[in-house]
């Protein structure tokens, strides 16, 4: 539902359209309310009145006008508050007027009727001055209509009013498409440089795809690539400024893969590496153990995916030394051992697979060593008592009524007693001692001073899964 628009060749009768509408005839035009109009009207003088049959007629019709004024009133209303946003549209006919032009423009130029599409797009201009949109497509539409110098004038018109604040990054790089399809190359490089050189970081690394499709083909690609690379330079320079530290821009991991995906994908070697730079840049910045391992998840695994094996090898030993540095346990270090197997950074791989063999045996070790070291003790303890016992050193203690045995040695007879018993179990208990001090680990070592392995680690790493694991990563490096 909507409101008849008034044209310069029509004449719109008051309370017309909305009256037609509400199924009532034409009025004249609609007063506030039915008492103002009662008071207002104002009869025009008539011949005189002959008969009160006339006179009958002409109040009827008063009551028929205000009546028709206040179903009206009514109608008006209704349209108000149903349709909240036309006050807005009424606000600026000719902006809805222009994006409808333009969608037209749009869809000729798309059909390839590009006379019909030039005038739509010259309408669009017309109403909507300020904008490059309607440039662009008038500068497209110029151009397939051939009418060249017109469509590069346009092409720059529309390049001058855009504004990075309002207007998205597509609508700059069509316009130097555009000029640089007419034949004025050096310029639109010489604007593609000015542009990556004030371009935020993260906006330059969501666009290097698009700058390199709409750089100028008959331009030198080298200067493009040296230009990106020295951008992102300057900006890893500004990161590591200590005055800096605290506004540093955050920039997700798939707005940096995606970066590198296009350099690759355009053969810009050194924007690549300084691409690469500023990831192992974020690798240096890590210091929690759960970051690290987000790092390898968002970073080291792709890189690997990517065939990047060195770039991933170096980050993988990067990231587990800041493991290392953090004092990460156990589980945490074989979760990082899974992530770069799956990058396929062998040598990192194999130092935490190590680490970990050599943690689980040891703690097995030291977890005997302490158990022999225990019973010992223990047993030395039990002979020494019961030797006191059966020899009777021990005061107002009663001897036990134990043995003595006849052990027939052939020609020999040895009578053992409950004194040798207790000597035998005192030997057996230092025995034991010796045998597990001999196997010197008592404790695991730990690299930079880290604490001892508790027993939620030793345990962990005696499943019989996480050492098959650990084992399997072994053969494979």
């Amino acid at each position: 539902m909507g409101l008849p628009v008034k044209r310069e060749e029509e004449q719109i009768v008051p309370g017309g359209s909305l009256a037609r509408r509400a199924g009532i005839a034409p009025s004249p035009p609609v007063l506030m309310n039915a008492s103002d109009a009662a008071k207002n009207l104002k009869l025009t003088e008539e011949p005189a009145v002959q008969g009160p049959r006339k006179q009958r007629e002409v109040l009827k019709g008063l009551r028929d006008l205000q009546q028709l004024q206040k179903q009206t009133i009514a109608v008006l209303e209704s349209v108000r508050d149903n349709l909240s946003d036309i006050q807005n549209v009424l606000r600026s006919p000719e902006a809805t007027r222009g994006v409808e032009k333009q969608r037209n423009a749009a869809a000729l130029l798309a059909k390839g009727f590009s006379r019909d599409a030039v005038l739509q797009a010259r309408g669009a201009v017309d109403l909507l001055p300020a904008n490059p949109e309607p440039h662009l497509l008038l500068s497209l539409a110029l151009a397939a209509d051939q009418q060249d110098d017109e469509a590069l004038t346009t092409a720059r018109r529309g390049l001058a009013l855009f504004d990075a604040r309002q207007h998205g990054m597509g609508i700059e790089a069509a316009l130097l498409h555009a000029i640089a399809s007419l034949g004025q190359s050096a310029e639109a490089a010489d604007r593609w440089m000015q542009i990556i050189t004030t371009l935020p970081l993260k906006v330059l690394l969501e666009n290097v795809a698009r700058i390199a499709v709409c750089y100028p083909i008959d331009c030198d690609r080298a200067a493009l690539d040296e230009s990106l690379a020295a951008r992102l330079t300057r900006a890893l320079a500004d990161l590591n400024d200590v005055r800096r530290a605290a506004n540093r821009e955050e920039i997700d991991a798939a707005t940096m893969l995606a970066a590198l995906d296009a350099a690759h994908e355009h053969k810009l070697a050194a924007t690549h590496r300084a691409v690469l730079v500023h990831v192992a840049q974020r690798a240096k910045l890590l210091r929690e153990p759960t970051d690290s391992i987000r790092f390898l998840n968002d970073f080291v695994v792709p890189l690997g995916n990517r065939g990047l094996t060195r770039s991933a090898t170096g980050l993988g030993r990067q990231t587990l030394k800041a493991l290392m540095q953090a004092r990460a346990d156990a589980m945490t270090l074989h979760r990082a051992m899974q992530k770069l197997q799956l990058a396929g950074a062998t040598m990192p791989t194999q130092q935490v697979s190590q680490l970990l063999w050599h943690w689980a045996q040891s703690g097995r070790a030291a977890s005997r060593t302490r158990l022999g070291l225990s019973v010992g003790a223990l047993l030395m303890a039990l002979g020494t008592s019961a030797g006191a016992w059966t020899s009777g050193y021990v005061p107002n203690v009663p001897m036990p009524p134990i043995g003595p045995w006849a052990i027939d040695l052939g020609e020999t007879k040895f009578m053992l007693t409950a004194f040798h018993v207790s000597l035998g179990i005192l030997c057996l208990g230092a025995l034991v001692g010796v045998l597990a001090l001999m196997r010197r680990c008592p404790h695991v070592e730990l690299p930079n001073g880290r604490q001892p392995l508790t027993k939620e680690e030793l345990a962990y790493l005696a499943r019989r899964d996480v050492r098959w694991d650990i084992r399997s990563a072994l053969m494979k490096a």
